[in-house]
């Protein structure tokens, strides 16, 4: 599994968003995407998704050029989006939106409803419970089970840590982590520096649409350039 980008543009009507963005992410790689808000973190996965699709460039998934793929055929192919925000269906249970996302195994993995009851013990406990009534930690764990039952080779992952106790970011931080053991691909669309350099393998730093840095997680952590950018 690889995920390319070379010199991808989007925009929003005629507000040029992204210019020129260009990254990899390689097999079980975690990689982070950092900067301040507006930077365009969100609108590299939109595009990666096709919900904001390229201009121009070219994004290439799986050896397949994805970039003008509406959006259900990417995800098909094994990429998974958790977007910022409590996007479920609140009236629904637990289980009903876990059962929703659920897709077969593909190209030997293995997510189903029990090994995300294993990483996730507390939706099991909350299976019949309205998703709406969740906690903000406890919904963006439902968030990342639910992408995980689509079996995916790639999960995109934006500011997963919005809103967050700092407890909760904590959790977050492991349940990745078990995700990462487990050979699970990540880009990880975050503000939060920190968080992410401790997870990534490598990153980069987007300014106005553009990449600005992009070094292996340590040599980001350890710029004193990029921590004073960053504000870490």
């Amino acid at each position: 599994m690889t995920l390319e980008l070379h010199e991808v543009h989007a925009y929003y009507g005629q507000s040029h968003i992204l210019h020129g963005i260009s990254l990899t992410v390689g097999p079980g790689e975690v990689v982070a995407l950092l900067g301040r808000n507006g930077a365009g973190k969100t609108t590299t996965l939109r595009a990666i998704m096709g919900l904001t699709p390229a201009r121009s460039g070219r994004i290439m998934f799986d050896g397949q050029d994805i970039t003008h793929k509406p959006t259900h055929v990417i995800a098909r192919l094994g990429i998974s989006y958790v977007p910022s925000g409590r996007r479920l269906f609140g009236q629904l249970t637990v289980l009903q939106n876990l059962q929703l996302w659920q897709q077969p195994p593909r190209d030997g993995s293995r997510w189903n409803l029990e090994r995300v009851y294993e990483v996730f013990p507390r939706l099991a406990e909350f299976a019949r419970r309205r998703a709406g009534s969740l906690s903000g930690g406890e919904q963006q764990m439902l968030k990342i089970g639910r992408a995980l039952l689509a079996n995916p080779k790639l999960l995109l992952l934006d500011e997963p840590t919005e809103g967050l106790a700092p407890t909760v970011v904590g959790q977050l931080s492991q349940w990745l982590k078990l995700l990462k053991d487990a050979g699970l691909s990540m880009l990880l669309a975050e503000q939060n520096a920190l968080f992410a350099l401790k997870l990534a393998d490598r990153g980069y730093v987007l300014e106005k649409g553009q990449i600005r840095y992009a070094a292996s997680a340590e040599e980001l952590r350890q710029s004193p350039e990029v921590r004073a950018y960053l504000g870490v």
